[in-house]
C-alpha cells in the first residue's frame, strides 16, 4: 500500500465527536496538480458547485459558499465566497494536510460553519537541517494544460526553520464530447514563505502567501436577445464554437488574493498551551463582461476587501474532571469596497463589519466513554452605503449576537467498532450579497437581486457516526445528519429572463424559508486479497424540505456512488511501487427538486468511468512518483444538476493527466 506521512499542523483541530474525512496522501498529490476542490474529490460526502469546468467551490452536506468555513493556515479565509462562481483562492500544493469537518462547527471555527468546515493545514518545518521538498510536473489533455510546482525547506542554526512554495497553472479552451467549450481558458500563479522560530518555551510562526488567477466564462452563456436566451437554453451544444485557444476573454473573472500570519505561541507549565495568532488578507475581484465601444478591458465588477483577524486560543492542561478544550477569544474587522470607474451600478454596496466572540470547549472521559461539551457567544456589526434608483445615498446599519452550543460523545464499545454523536447549533448572519444584490452577476451571466428584509439563519445539526476498522484493511465509517435551519436563505430563478442592454439573462431572487435538511455519507472498503486487491465503496444522499412551502429545497446534490477497486504491487527484485485503480462512478437524476421553477428541468443520471495509475520510484534516499489519470475515461457526454452553466453547454469530456513528483 502508498505510505501514509504524519503531518504537525498548526490548524485548528476539530472536536473529538465531529465526523470527519481526510485526504489521503496519493490522492492529496493527484488532486494537488489542480484545484482545492481536485484535491477533496476523495472525501466522502463532498459534492462541488460549478460553474464551467474550472470553477468548483466544495459542497459539504448540501451546504456551500458561506455556509462553510475554510481554515487556511490556521486563519478563516476571507474572500467574495459569497458567489456561487467564487472559487477558493487557495493553492492546495501549499497544503500538507486536507480533511473534512462534517457538521455545525460554529463553537469552534466561527459563525457560518452551518455545514462543516474545510481544513487546510500546511507541512511542519523542518526540526533538523537538511533541504527537503518536492518538485511536481503535470499535463493535461483537455484544456491542452500543465502545472510547474515546487517547494523547499530547510533548517537554519537551531532556532529557525523555512520553506518556499511556488506553482503556475495553465489551461486554454477545454472541451466537452464533440466540441469545444470556447472560452474557458485559466491562468493561476501562487506562492507562499513560512518561517518558524523556536525558543524555550515559545514558538513564533510567520506565514505569508500569494494566489493570483484568471478564468474565462463559457461564452455562450452571455446572449445578446431574448430569443437568443431561448434557443441557448437547454441547446445540445453551445450556440458559439469556435476553435481551441489558449486566449482569455471577455467574460471572464480575475482574482488576487493576499494573507499573513503571524502567530505566537507559549507553553506554560501550570496553565497550558498560549496563541495568538493575528490574520491579515487583502482580497481582489475584478470580473469583466463583453462591453460596446472598446469597454470590455474595463471591469464591471472591481471589489476590494481587507480582513484583520485577531484570536487567542487556549489549550488548557488536564484539569482534575476536564480533559483538554480550547478557550478563546477572537475578533475581526472588515473593509469591502467597489472601486470607482466600471461604469456600472455595483452588484453589491459598500460595506465595513466588525465582530468578536468569546468560547470554549471542554472534553472529559468516564469509563470507555468521551464527552465534550462547548459554548460561542457571536457579536456582529454591519453597515453598508448605497445609491437608491433615486439617487439617494441610504446607510443600512445592522447588529446580529447569538450563543451557540454543541453537545458530543465517542464511544469505543468494541476494539473495532466506535460510535460518535454530535448536536450543535449554530447562526449566520445575510451577507451583503443576500442582502442588497443589484444587477447582473457578471461571471454567471445571470441577474440577481438581494432582499434587505432577510434575517439571520440559526440551525440544529445532529450527526451520528459508526465507524469500524478490521482486519485486511477493513473500514467501515457511516455518518446520518439531520439539521433544521430556521429563516434558510436561498437563490431562485425567476420565471421570466430580464432583457438588459448588455444582453439577455435568467433573474435570481433571494429568499427565505424554514427548512430541514437530512442525509448520510458512508464509506467502506477491504482487501480482497491481502496488501494487494482492495476493494472499496462510497456515497452521499442529501433530502431537503422547504417547509413553508411544502415543496423540494432547490439545487440540493444528487445521489452519488462511487465504487474503487485498487492494486498494489511491488515489481520483482526491486522497490519499485505501482498502483491502478478502476473507479466507476454513478451520479442520480435529482428527482426531488421543485418543479416549474428551475429554467430546465434537472438532468438525466450519468456514469463516469475514472482510471488512475502511480508509479513510485526510490532513488538514493530520495523518490519519484509517476502518475497517469484518466477521467471521464468513456468520453461520456453529461450535465450536472449542480452545475451554473449547465444550462448551455455538457460538462467535460475525457481527460488524461500524466504528472511527475520528485520528492527530496
Amino acid at each position: 500500500m502508498l505510505r501514509q506521512i504524519t503531518v504537525t499542523a498548526t490548524a485548528l483541530n476539530p472536536t473529538s465527536s465531529q465526523a470527519t474525512g481526510e485526504v489521503k496522501i496519493a490522492d492529496l498529490y493527484r488532486g494537488q496538480a489542480g484545484s482545492l476542490s481536485d484535491a477533496l474529490r476523495s472525501v466522502a460526502g463532498i459534492n462541488f458547485l460549478q460553474t464551467g469546468p474550472t470553477i468548483l467551490k466544495p459542497v459539504i452536506q448540501g451546504m456551500h459558499s458561506n455556509r462553510i468555513v475554510i481554515i487556511n493556515q490556521g486563519l478563516k479565509q476571507e474572500g467574495q465566497q459569497w458567489g456561487a462562481d467564487h472559487a477558493p483562492e487557495i493553492d492546495p500544493f501549499q497544503a500538507g494536510k486536507l480533511s473534512v469537518v462534517k457538521g455545525a462547527a460554529s463553537v469552534r471555527y466561527g459563525a457560518e460553519a452551518l455545514g462543516g468546515v474545510i481544513l487546510v493545514e500546511p507541512e511542519a518545518l523542518p526540526g533538523e537541517k537538511g533541504l527537503k521538498g518536492a518538485f511536481q510536473l503535470a499535463g493535461n489533455s483537455n484544456g491542452r494544460g500543465g502545472t510547474l510546482q515546487a517547494k523547499l525547506a530547510n533548517k537554519w542554526g537551531s532556532n529557525l526553520a523555512w520553506r518556499l512554495i511556488g506553482s503556475l497553472k495553465m489551461s486554454g479552451d477545454h472541451q466537452a464530447p464533440g466540441y469545444q467549450l470556447t472560452n474557458t481558458g485559466a491562468r493561476e500563479q501562487s506562492a507562499a514563505l513560512n518561517l518558524g522560530w523556536s525558543l524555550k518555551n515559545y514558538r513564533m510562526r510567520l506565514d505569508i502567501s500569494h494566489f493570483g488567477s484568471e478564468f474565462g466564462i463559457l461564452r455562450s452563456a452571455h446572449i445578446g436577445s431574448l430569443q437568443d436566451f431561448l434557443d441557448a437554453i437547454g441547446s445540445e451544444q453551445p450556440l458559439i464554437v469556435e476553435p481551441f485557444s489558449y486566449e482569455i476573454n471577455s467574460p471572464r473573472q480575475r482574482v488576487q488574493h493576499e494573507l499573513l500570519k503571524w502567530e505566537v505561541q507559549r507553553n506554560y507549565n501550570r496553565l497550558g498551551q498560549l496563541k495568538w495568532v493575528y490574520g491579515w488578507q487583502w482580497d481582489q475581484r475584478q470580473e469583466y463582461d463583453i462591453r460596446r465601444a472598446g469597454r470590455s478591458a474595463i471591469p464591471s465588477l472591481d471589489l476590494d476587501l481587507h480582513h484583520h483577524s485577531l484570536e487567542g486560543p487556549l489549550q488548557h492542561r488536564p484539569w482534575p474532571v476536564f480533559k483538554k478544550g480550547p478557550l478563546g477569544l477572537s475578533s475581526y474587522y472588515r473593509l469591502n469596497r467597489n472601486i470607482p470607474g466600471t461604469g456600472v451600478r455595483p452588484l453589491i454596496p459598500n460595506y465595513t463589519a466588525a465582530g468578536a466572540a468569546v468560547y470554549g470547549v471542554e472534553q472529559w472521559k468516564h469509563g470507555a466513554v468521551e464527552w465534550e461539551a462547548g459554548w460561542r457567544y457571536d457579536y456582529q456589526y454591519f453597515r453598508a452605503k448605497k445609491f437608491s434608483r433615486e439617487g439617494y445615498l441610504e446607510t443600512h446599519e445592522l447588529q446580529f449576537q447569538n450563543v451557540s452550543g454543541l453537545a458530543g460523545m465517542t464511544w469505543k464499545f468494541h476494539p473495532d467498532w466506535s460510535l460518535k454523536t454530535n448536536l450543535a447549533s449554530a447562526f449566520r448572519p445575510p451577507n451583503a450579497s443576500e442582502l442588497f444584490s443589484e444587477g447582473l452577476h457578471h461571471a454567471l451571466a445571470s441577474i440577481e437581486e438581494g432582499n434587505p428584509n432577510l434575517l439571520p439563519e440559526r440551525s440544529a445539526k445532529l450527526i451520528p457516526s459508526l465507524q469500524w476498522t478490521g482486519r485486511s484493511n477493513g473500514t467501515l465509517e457511516l455518518s446520518l445528519f439531520g439539521q433544521y435551519v430556521r429563516n434558510y436563505i436561498y437563490l431562485r430563478p425567476e420565471p421570466e429572463p430580464r432583457l438588459t442592454i448588455r444582453g439577455a439573462f435568467p433573474v435570481f431572487t433571494y429568499h427565505q424559508t424554514d427548512a430541514r435538511i437530512w442525509g448520510g455519507d458512508f464509506s467502506a472498503g477491504r482487501d480482497l486479497v491481502p496488501d494487494k486487491l482492495h476493494l472499496s465503496l462510497k456515497g452521499a444522499i442529501v433530502r431537503g424540505r422547504d417547509l413553508d412551502a411544502d415543496d423540494y429545497l432547490i439545487y440540493l446534490p444528487a445521489d452519488r456512488w462511487e465504487l474503487e477497486m485498487t492494486w498494489n504491487a511491488d515489481l520483482p527484485n526491486s522497490k519499485v511501487h505501482f498502483e491502478t485503480s478502476l473507479a466507476p462512478v454513478y451520479t442520480a437524476m435529482q428527482r426531488r427538486a421543485p418543479a416549474d421553477v428551475d429554467f430546465l428541468p434537472p438532468p438525466p443520471a450519468y456514469w463516469l468511468l475514472n482510471w488512475h495509475n502511480t508509479l513510485r520510484l526510490p532513488l538514493q534516499g530520495k523518490e519519484l512518483w509517476i502518475g497517469m489519470d484518466i477521467d471521464n475515461a468513456l468520453n461520456t457526454r453529461y450535465r450536472d444538476y449542480l452545475d451554473r452553466l449547465r444550462y448551455y453547454a455538457d460538462a467535460l469530456g475525457r481527460n488524461v493527466q500524466v504528472r511527475m513528483r520528485y520528492i527530496l
